[in-house]
Order: structure tokens, then C-alpha cells, then sequence
């Protein structure tokens, strides 16, 4: 039927003279269910076809946000001609602070985001540490700027009991338990492991700390008996997804030498100064 209805609405398209705009958002999550070659294909014929519309009748303009896993993902004889027209969303951490004070003047009647926070600063409870209150909600995002949303949401809840112990506990606590199992529900359909609760569970339970040696975290994926050991060794693409969110939210880190005569905790994000 699709193919019937090709000629006729593409004259349709070709008879629009005005200016139309068209946004599409949150395919993904309407096809998670799918298997991992048609969550990526559906979402580049979405592209494909946006491509083609616009290329039909220049009045149209249609913005359209798919996984940036599903555009690497599949490849197409037309795929070259798309690159031009596709932009990957990534913000510095000054645009998201810019962003969060924005969204602080909006929806809180505040002028910054420290005040609608209450504070400039924070001391870490577990090392001491002094660092700028955004920096400590921004380390504690699994990469996306909504993170941050759901973390202001869940300070916005709890100010009536402000305080820095609060503080830290309330971000904390919305990391642990809202933003980091998101990870697995939304990174699922391109997992070859860790799916399994059971399994993650046992994985999990390798990790002593959350500061590895390269000993330890080759013991944690060495060859043996044990199932979890040989499915990890099995998907490393995932091991190295899965390390760079943990990274990000700064659970875990590696002990690198330094001019051989010292050690320091070191990661691709300071990870020294960010223990939680």
C-alpha cells in the first residue's frame, strides 16, 4: 500500500509552497521492544526519509532526533549525503550550566542555578573535597543533559530540608537509584551482555572498589569457568560502554604510575577529585 501512496504524496509534498516545519522525537523509545537490525534500521529510514522529503520541496524543514548508535550502525548507498544535514547534540559543561540557569530563571523564579540550589560550593562528604555545586550535580549524569533535570526535580522536592549533607544525599540518591539503572533500560537493545539483572549482579560483585588496578580489572575479565568471566571478554564494544558511563558518573577509575616514582588516581574526567 506504501508504495501505492508513493507517487501520490510526493505530488502532494511538491504542491506546498509555504514554510512547514515538522519535529520528531523519541522514536527510540517506541521501538525498544524491537530486535537490535530493526531498532536501527527504522530509526535510519526515519533520517532517510526526512532526507528525501526535504530534498522534494525545500519549504519543508523536518527535525527528527534518533540513537547516535543507530546512525554509526547501518550503513546505505545514501548514507554519505546524509552527514551534511546531521548534527550530534553534545554540550559543554558551561552551555549545561548556562542551561540549568536558564531553567532556573523559568521554572524556579530564581537567577542562577546556585541560587535556586542555595549554595556556590559543597564539600564532599566522603573525601573532604570542595568543589562548585554544579560541577558535583553535573559528575553525577550518565551523559545526557536531561540527567540534570531529573536531579534539579528531585533538589526542587527537597528544599525545604536544604542542607549540604541533603544536598550531596539527594544527588547521590537520584544517580544511584533513577539514573544509572536507566542506562541498561535505554542501552539494552545494543547490549550483547549484562542484560540479566542476575548477571550484572555478579559482575558487580568482581568490582571490590570503585578505583581498579590494571590487575585487578584483567582479573575481573580473565578467562575461567565462570560464565560471567566469559561472557564479558565476549562484548567488549559493551565492556568499554558500560566503563565510560561508569566513568561518568564517577563509580569507577584505574590507578595509572606517575613519573614512576608516585601514584594518582587518574581518569578521562579527573576522576581524582570526583570521589563520591
Amino acid at each position: 500500500m506504501l508504495d501505492r501512496l508513493d507517487t501520490p504524496l510526493e505530488q502532494i509534498f511538491r504542491t506546498i509552497h509555504t514554510g512547514v516545519y515538522c519535529f520528531i522525537d523519541t522514536v527510540e523509545q517506541g521501538v525498544s521492544n524491537m530486535d537490535r537490525p530493526a531498532w536501527m534500521h527504522l530509526q535510519a529510514g526515519l533520517i532517510e526519509a526526512a532526507w528525501d522529503v526535504m530534498t522534494s520541496n525545500n519549504h519543508i524543514k523536518i527535525y527528527a532526533g534518533i540513537r547516535e548508535e543507530a546512525f554509526a550502525g547501518y550503513t546505505s548507498d545514501s548514507k554519505i549525503n546524509l552527514f551534511s544535514a546531521v548534527l550530534s547534540l553534545r554540550y559543554s559543561p558551561d552551555e549545561l550550566h548556562q542551561m540549568m540557569d536558564s531553567l532556573s530563571i523559568l521554572y524556579e523564579c530564581e537567577s542562577s542555578f546556585h541560587q535556586f540550589v542555595g549554595r556556590s560550593h559543597v564539600r564532599n562528604m566522603h573525601c573532604g573535597v570542595e568543589e562548585e555545586a554544579f560541577r558535583y550535580v553535573h559528575r553525577h549524569r550518565v551523559g545526557r543533559p536531561r540527567d540534570l533535570v531529573v536531579i534539579c526535580f528531585e533538589l526542587s522536592r527537597n528544599r525545604s530540608q536544604d542542607s549540604e549533607e541533603r544536598f550531596c544525599e539527594t544527588v547521590n540518591r537520584t544517580a544511584s537509584n533513577v539514573l544509572l539503572p536507566l542506562v541498561f533500560s535505554e542501552m539494552g537493545v545494543i547490549l550483547d551482555c549484562l542484560q540479566d539483572e542476575t548477571e550484572r549482579t555478579r559482575f558487580f560483585g568482581l568490582l571490590s572498589h570503585n578505583i581498579l588496578s590494571d590487575r585487578k580489572l584483567k582479573q575481573c575479565v580473565r578467562p575461567s569457568t565462570d560464565t560471567m568471566s566469559w561472557i564479558f571478554l565476549n562484548c567488549t564494544r559493551t565492556v568499554s560502554i558500560l566503563v565510560i558511563h561508569f566513568v561518568s558518573c564517577s563509580t569507577v577509575g584505574s590507578l595509572v604510575p606517575l613519573r614512576k616514582t608516585a601514584s594518582t588516581v587518574r581518569s578521562r574526567r579527573n576522576f581524582g577529585n570526583r570521589m563520591t
